[in-house]
């Protein structure tokens, strides 16, 4: 399974990394920019992400602003699935996430059972 984290915490990238561990190639990027970009080019070599798991509180562009763009870049039947993982917990974020279009909400700290749920509920293991 091919997962791009964008994840500006350096710390928050690993733990995803480990927690994802053999069942995934795992590509970081540090921000909503780069993320992007990486999308666009998986795109154009017909090489697309399986999977992205993205936080919202990031500098430059948010979560929010990321997936509204990767969704008008995306519009395919068969489109990238999208984690949001954050710690922001609050009804209105995950309201607002689910609106942007986003297939699951994980809620930091996480822990292993919570990505194999998410990930067994979008029919990727």
């Amino acid at each position: 399974m091919k997962v791009m984290i964008i994840e500006d915490v350096t710390l928050n990238q690993k733990i995803l990394e480990r927690l994802l561990g053999d069942q995934a190639q795992c590509h970081v990027y540090k921000d909503g920019l780069d993320g992007l970009q990486a999308f666009l080019d998986a795109s154009k070599t017909k090489e697309p992400f399986d999977v992205i798991f993205l936080d919202i509180m990031m500098p430059g562009i948010n979560g929010f602003e990321v997936l509204q763009k990767i969704r008008e870049m995306d519009p395919k039947s068969e489109k990238v699935k999208v984690i949001m993982s954050t710690s922001m917990a609050d009804k209105d974020n995950v309201v607002k996430a689910i609106s942007y279009g986003c297939d699951g909400y994980l809620i930091k700290p996480y822990r292993k059972e919570d990505i194999q749920h998410q990930l067994k509920k979008l029919g990727l293991i």
